[in-house]
């Protein structure tokens, strides 16, 4: 779901995290460490 978004996002040097509405419910903390990490990265 959303590849096609994702591609085009890409296209333009966005880099994309998705998580899905459980994830966020149930883990919020992990969703913001994965975002801290994709934001942190080279």
């Amino acid at each position: 779901m959303g590849e096609g978004r994702t591609h085009h996002l890409k296209e333009h040097g966005l880099r994309v995290v998705r998580f899905t509405n459980e994830e966020v419910e149930r883990n919020v903390v992990m969703v913001l460490e994965e975002i801290r990490n994709a934001l942190t990265k080279n």
